[in-house]
């Protein structure tokens, strides 16, 4: 692993710039190394025995969105027989990224 992505990650995590759960999926590809999304998954489970897959994949996109993870390359799953994208940590800090207001919330907020 690059001394950059070490520095990123102890920068991230001294300074709190990820929300929870984007920080255990960041953790999990720091301390596992490259990883596609059904072994983030299994890893999580063990750690994290409330996790649910949904959740576990949206916090992938996000941290996609703010520069943190990156799709580095695809691997065959055995089981199902298709291809799963690998993900794995950047050397980057996170990018100023707003999660979208929902419908629901633009209704209560009358915009």
């Amino acid at each position: 692993m690059r001394q950059t992505s070490v520095d990123a990650y102890n920068y991230i995590k001294d300074n709190g710039l990820l929300s929870k759960r984007r920080f255990e999926v960041y953790d999990i590809l720091f301390k596992h190394g490259d990883l596609t999304a059904h072994e983030i998954v299994s890893i999580a489970k063990k750690d994290y025995p409330n996790a649910n897959q949904t959740s576990w994949n949206a916090r992938l996109s996000e941290l996609q969105k703010l520069g943190c993870v990156a799709i580095c390359g695809e691997k065959l799953n055995p089981v199902s027989g298709q291809y799963n994208f690998v993900w794995g940590i950047t050397d980057s800090l996170p990018k100023d990224y707003k999660k979208p207001i929902s419908q629901q919330a633009t209704k209560i907020m009358n915009i």
